[in-house]
């Protein structure tokens, strides 16, 4: 099967994790639902822990049971909800055990130079819509890959204060939206920009059609899903 330029990226970096063995820092989601009746669930550092593995002393008590936990004398604590270790933001990036909807991932790499790349998600979910959260910042080299990923159905990336492209999670399909100038607000969004494709429905490993500006050529994809993720791809050549 043909490879494409933003695509190769994604295999360069499967390539050298097979040779590298790691820690898993991920489960999918049929793993997630098949394990359900272990009591699975999703800890904040990406990693699905059973619910029966938790620290001894904790279970058990300090000091033999006599100052806390289940089994205790005293039973502090016992009326808090366990979190499995949210991280500061609340759980917002935490995927919710059971769900059935795949985030966005994406993929990102530039051979035109270093460019800041910031990540947007939707900060209020469903119940808010139009407000938007920054999830990431960060000045990209030249030549890096990195991947960007949220448990939202929106994936924004926002880049050089310039660039705009956008994923979304339709109903199962992935949408793109592409376009440049304007500006970024938490309680707006992109405004007053100029859009080059808007809302476009991709297949999976179909190009979107190339965004030229500015002597840049940006070209998006999606590249095929995984099993938790939509995965857009973009590469930044010079045009």
């Amino acid at each position: 099967m043909k490879t494409t330029l933003s695509e190769m990226p994604w295999r360069a970096r499967d390539a050298a994790a097979a040779d590298t063995p790691e820690a898993p820092t991920g489960g999918s989601r049929r793993l997630l639902l098949g394990g359900s009746a272990g009591g699975l669930v999703l800890a904040a550092s990406g990693l699905f822990l059973p619910d029966g593995l938790e620290v001894t002393a904790a279970r058990e008590g300090a000091l033999g049971g006599a100052t806390g936990g289940r089994r205790g004398k005293n039973h502090r604590g016992r009326h808090r909800k366990r979190t499995h270790g949210d991280k500061k933001d609340g759980g917002k990036n935490n995927r919710k055990p059971g769900a059935l909807i795949d985030g966005i991932r994406w993929g990102y790499y530039s051979e035109a130079g270093p460019f800041d790349v910031e990540f947007w998600v939707r900060a209020g979910g469903e119940f808010n819509p139009d407000a938007w959260r920054k999830q990431d910042s960060q000045q990209v080299p030249n030549e890096q890959f990195v991947e960007l990923r949220t448990w939202d159905i929106f994936g924004i990336l926002w880049i050089n204060q310039r660039y705009y492209f956008e994923a979304q999670n339709r109903f199962g399909n992935m949408s793109l939206k592409m376009g440049y100038g304007g500006f970024f607000t938490a309680k707006k969004g992109w405004d007053n920009g100029t859009a080059t494709v808007f809302d476009a429905l991709l297949a999976e490993r179909q190009p979107a059609p190339d965004m030229v500006v500015d002597g840049f050529k940006f070209t998006a994809e999606r590249i095929a899903d995984d099993d938790d993720y939509k995965k857009p791809s973009l590469t930044i050549r010079k045009a």
